[in-house]
């Protein structure tokens, strides 16, 4: 009899157990359809309003020999993403890789962390004017792409080296004192064992940087200069002057006195948005051709 009214009162347990199970399956149901709505929301107001312009005459329009389209504009977009990604993921990813397995005193790591949480609270606009006085005014350094990706650096460094510091800490100690057991170097252990295992989070971060890049217009606004010419070289352009397609947004959007002008800016907002796109695509296949060698 007792053993009926165990199993009674398990079963129950177990009823009113679904019963909360299922609300809260309901309550994130409607929060992700939330979200998701106002995603879907935000991409139809932006392309349905720049749908009208956005054609290849808005990319590709060459009058008189010279480009008045946004292609030079576009290409330089994308080499300030990736120079300012070749820039920060090696040292982001050695930082991490450094204050998660080589640093040992916990107040240093806690003086480290803490200055990192710092720097990324810091608005972009005064990282922007740090980079145009270190290298327009302390080196002598005109605005260019390369100056714009150096600073742009300073940007993303504190999320690539949290996000690949919380991936390396996620791998099992046991990976790492199996591999030392068996007679590997610490170096081994790092290169071979650490970070490929924490790679999915690192690719996370890059990511994310890649999409803080593109976005970012306050701290490019002084360093990169306002050109958009096409590049003539494809090394020597990183040394000129070009700005990227927010700051054209930016600058539409200011100078903007007309309906058209309102609409051509929400043309270039979804060509912005569309990029991104491709860039995180290329990104993720990056990392699995990374994966398997």
């Amino acid at each position: 009899m007792n053993k009926n009214k165990y199993f009674a009162s398990k079963s129950l347990f177990k009823k009113s157990f679904k019963v909360s199970d299922i609300i809260l399956k309901f309550v994130l149901t409607l929060t992700f359809l939330a979200v998701m709505l106002v995603f879907i929301l935000f991409f139809y107001f932006v392309f349905s309003n720049g749908i009208e312009y956005l054609n290849f005459g808005l990319i590709y329009n060459k009058v008189d020999k010279i480009q008045k389209g946004i292609l030079p504009i576009i290409i330089n977009t994308i080499y300030v993403v990736i120079l300012t990604l070749l820039i920060a993921v090696p040292i982001a990813i050695g930082a991490a890789v450094y204050i998660t397995q080589y640093i040992k005193s916990k107040k240093i790591v806690k003086i480290i962390n803490l200055s990192i949480n710092m720097l990324s609270s810091i608005p972009t606009i005064l990282i922007g004017l740090f980079g145009y006085n270190i290298f327009c005014v302390f080196f002598g350094f005109s605005p260019s792409i390369l100056v714009g990706c150096l600073t742009m650096s300073f940007c993303v460094l504190p999320n690539i080296i949290e996000t690949s510091k919380e991936a390396i800490l996620s791998i099992p100690k046991s990976y790492k004192y199996g591999a030392l057991s068996l007679g590997a170097k610490k170096h081994q252990v790092v290169f071979n064992i650490i970070i490929p295992n924490a790679m999915p989070g690192i690719v996370t971060a890059i990511i994310l940087a890649a999409g803080k890049i593109m976005g970012e217009s306050a701290a490019l606004l002084l360093t990169v200069g306002a050109a958009s010419k096409m590049p003539s070289n494809l090394i020597q352009h990183i040394f000129s002057s070009g700005k990227t397609l927010t700051l054209h947004l930016y600058y539409t959007a200011g100078n903007s006195n007309s309906y058209n002008s309102f609409q051509i800016c929400f043309a270039i907002a979804s060509i912005l948005i569309f990029l991104t796109l491709i860039l995180n695509c290329l990104t993720k296949l990056l990392s699995k051709c990374f994966k398997k060698f």
